[in-house]
């Protein structure tokens, strides 16, 4: 019963760290772009249109992004941007979500082969071992791979549209629903 409690508290406890390293990012408003962004940094910009531009970061002037990408510089402003991410992502991200399992595992691994004799700190440091090995092969892998690290999402702003349609021997209305 002790170890099956034990095994419960520790999937919880990985569970919430993961969903919390997940939640933890800070997006700001357009006008603060240059607190997350340096010239030259490489971004990925999302426009109204659903448009991905790639490119590095040229001016940032406080109502602004200039980027230069492949079709040349290119400007947007809070009205015509949906999203602005950076691209590259910390290490760190990945370390942490191959700790978790590697922990879970590490101490699942001694309550199946134990007598259920051992202290609380057995399965602390078979989880802490085999995490371990876990968050070096988490960091290789995010290390391999560039992510985003989004720096700026635009609010969703609820639209509501009616047009008339009128044609030969028809009357009625279309209605559109953005949200």
């Amino acid at each position: 019963m002790r170890t099956t409690h034990i095994a419960r508290c520790l999937v919880a406890g990985a569970m919430a760290l993961a969903a919390a390293s997940a939640s933890a990012q800070d997006i700001r408003k357009f006008a603060d772009l240059g607190l997350d962004l340096n010239l030259g940094d490489r971004v990925r910009v999302v426009d109204r249109d659903g448009v991905r531009h790639d490119g590095t970061v040229r001016t940032l002037p406080p109502d602004a992004l200039v980027i230069v990408g492949s079709g040349g510089p290119q400007g947007f402003t809070e009205e015509t941007t949906v999203s602005v991410a950076r691209r590259g992502d910390p290490v760190w991200t990945g370390a942490l979500m191959g700790f978790v399992p590697g922990f879970v595992m590490g101490t699942q691994f001694v309550l199946g082969f134990s007598d259920h004799n051992e202290p609380l700190t057995t399965y602390f440091a078979a989880g802490g071992i085999v995490g371990l090995g876990g968050a070096g092969i988490g960091a290789l892998i995010d290390s391999l791979h560039e992510g985003l690290r989004p720096v700026y999402r635009a609010e969703r702003k609820t639209a509501v549209t009616v047009a008339p349609v009128v044609g030969r021997g028809r009357l009625g209305a279309a209605a559109a629903i953005r949200w």
